[in-house]
């Protein structure tokens, strides 16, 4: 299939030119998939909130998004690709849109997962103190291009 010229014709059957129908939407669709990897989204619960603001203030010189609305199955493995080899620190809160990750993951009694280059924890909120030494472990070992071998 040819790539659409900005001169052919809409594909929506407009009949106008693409640069004067659906290219503008198009573009805007496009950043919004780009932004949707490269920010996330402001958290949107208490819990999200305070889990960020966690991991902000421990770990200043990383940046902390949220991906709980946008993360499942199908795209994890794109999220963690596309930050391997940045400092970002992906933070999920489970939602009944990405509950199926959780399960697949065989982290269905938890309800937050870390994210970080490849590697990840899961944990109940009630528990972020008492897993913040296994989450420095996994911080540090993948900082390290080391493996993560979880706990």
């Amino acid at each position: 299939m040819n790539k659409l010229g900005r001169n052919d014709k809409c594909y929506c059957g407009s009949e106008k030119k693409y640069k004067n129908c659906c290219l503008n939407n198009d573009n805007t669709n496009k950043q919004k998939e780009i932004d949707k990897y490269e920010n996330g989204h402001a958290p949107n619960t208490e819990n999200m909130k305070i889990v960020h603001e966690f991991m902000s203030l421990k770990y200043d010189d990383h940046k902390v998004i949220d991906i709980s609305d946008y993360i499942n199955p199908q795209n994890y493995k794109i999220f963690q690709n596309k930050h391997f080899r940045e400092k970002t620190i992906m933070i999920v809160g489970k939602t009944w849109t990405n509950g199926a990750l959780f399960q697949v993951k065989g982290m269905e009694n938890t309800d937050v997962m870390i994210m970080y280059r490849g590697s990840y924890r899961a944990f109940n909120f009630n528990n972020l103190l008492q897993v913040e030494q296994s989450i420095d472990n996994m911080m540090q070992a993948r900082l390290e291009w080391k493996v993560d071998k979880g706990g």
